[in-house]
């Protein structure tokens, strides 16, 4: 498997684009603060993630993109090819009613995803993930079949694959997120699992066992990892041992969500690596 970062995780660790700054790892800063040394110029986030913990892709949300032009975005593709860092998958962060009545509102959604799918494009990416808003109704689901047939029409023509991230509703259990999968068909339609929404369904091996096949991205989306690299908030080694279990071997992006963020995904990567190396031993 390769491990990748999840951009996500940065959110309150970036500076404005074009700032040029870099974050100091000399310290041992507040888990909670924002210090200016600690931010990083959005740019070199390639850079950060091969360098500084020699993670070898990049899980990015379409919100780090908010204002850029095309030479930024081609500006960011070229440092990720340079650092050996591609870009991967382009995670859209806002929920979508594909399987809504409302045809304008549908309209917007595919306008939207219209757009997340070029700058994918962009940037290089394999890959588009997005979730679906909840929606109740007999219909919904065969609403939901059809616009998402539609989108995945519209990514193969770009040569993306749409992944879809469990959300309550119709992608909310192992068994209607797969469904839905195979209802919309084709080889361009996938699922993007969680390992957190895997340890909240309270059998975190089962859960990953029925949604990894359809996966070609896994986000390791945990809590706080110790020092001795246990984590409290789910079985991490259940985790891992499930998704090779199905003989995924794509990328898994490291998103840690509470701690020091430079800390937590060093000691996330370094979990994760070392449970990879006792499933090959």
């Amino acid at each position: 498997m390769l491990l990748t970062l999840s951009v996500a995780s940065l959110r309150n660790r970036l500076a404005p684009v074009g700032s040029g700054r870099r974050p100091d790892f000399s310290g041992t800063a507040d888990a909670d603060a924002d210090a200016d040394a600690e931010l990083i110029d959005p740019m070199l986030i390639p850079a950060l993630a091969m360098g500084e913990f020699d993670l070898h892709g990049l899980h990015l949300p379409t919100w780090l993109f908010k204002g850029w032009d095309a030479a930024q975005l081609d500006r960011f593709r070229d440092r990720a090819d340079k650092a050996g860092c591609p870009c991967l998958v382009l995670a859209e962060e806002t929920a979508h009613p594909m399987s809504d009545e409302d045809d304008e509102m549908v309209a917007q959604s595919v306008e939207r995803m219209e757009r997340v799918l070029r700058v994918a494009h962009r940037l290089g990416c394999s890959s588009v993930a997005m979730s679906l808003t909840f929606s109740e109704g007999e219909d919904a689901r065969d609403f939901a079949r059809e616009n998402l047939r539609d989108l995945v029409k519209r990514a193969e023509r770009l040569e993306l694959n749409l992944l879809l991230q469990p959300t309550e509703g119709l992608t909310g259990t192992p068994d209607s997120l797969t469904s839905l999968i195979r209802d919309v068909g084709g080889f361009r339609i996938g699922s993007c699992p969680s390992f957190a929404v895997a340890g909240a369904s309270g059998d975190p091996a089962a859960y990953l066992k029925a949604v990894t096949p359809y996966a070609s991205a896994v986000v390791a989306h945990v809590g706080e990892i110790t020092p001795d690299g246990s984590h409290d908030a789910f079985d991490l080694g259940a985790c891992v041992e499930a998704v090779r279990a199905v003989g995924y071997d794509g990328s898994v992006a490291v998103e840690p969500s509470a701690g020091n963020v430079y800390e937590q995904i060093q000691r996330c990567k370094d979990a994760l690596a070392s449970l990879l190396e006792t499933e090959n031993a």
